[in-house]
């Protein structure tokens, strides 16, 4: 791998052309599990001092591409997400929704590098958060500490107290 980054390197000029200031190596759908597990174990072989990143065609379509390329389709279905949370909402499912926050914080981080994916998911839970607000008088000490918590967790999200 580290050949293939200084090849790479050598090949591109990232003076003139830099995509981006990770390594990132493209791979079938099919073969990035593999190919991120192969290079999770190399880590520490990686003296091209880049750190390797493992994508889909798709994946580096959506994170690389100019907007003006091709319109964004977002990863995940928002539509969906927004009325579940709303289901959740309606039935007080205090568990579900925190899971449900907890899911879709996971999934900021891993498409953070798709800035409208990280956009849109900080938008959602933005807006559950203040629908949750509206409902703090139903919620237990319980279910209002581990919101708390969660909002410690996440401050990426800029989330106001409950």
């Amino acid at each position: 791998m580290n050949r293939k980054v200084s090849h790479t390197l050598e090949l591109l000029n990232p003076a003139v052309c830099l995509v981006s200031d990770k390594a990132i190596f493209v791979f079938d759908g099919l073969l990035c599990q593999q190919a991120i597990h192969w290079m999770f174990s190399k880590r520490y072989s990686n003296v091209s001092k880049k750190e390797w990143v493992v994508m889909s065609p798709t994946m580096f379509c959506k994170a690389y591409l100019a907007p003006e390329d091709l319109p964004y389709q977002p990863i995940h279905d928002f539509v969906k997400g927004k009325a579940d949370f709303a289901k959740m909402l309606e039935n007080k499912s205090w568990q579900q929704i925190y899971k449900t926050l907890q899911w879709w914080g996971k999934a900021y981080y891993k498409y953070c590098y798709i800035a409208e994916e990280a956009t849109l998911i900080a938008s959602l839970i933005s807006e559950v958060w203040e629908n949750l607000k509206s409902h703090k008088h139903e919620m237990t000490d319980d279910v209002l500490l581990s919101l708390s918590i969660y909002a410690e967790d996440y401050p990426v999200f800029n989330l106001d107290e409950i």
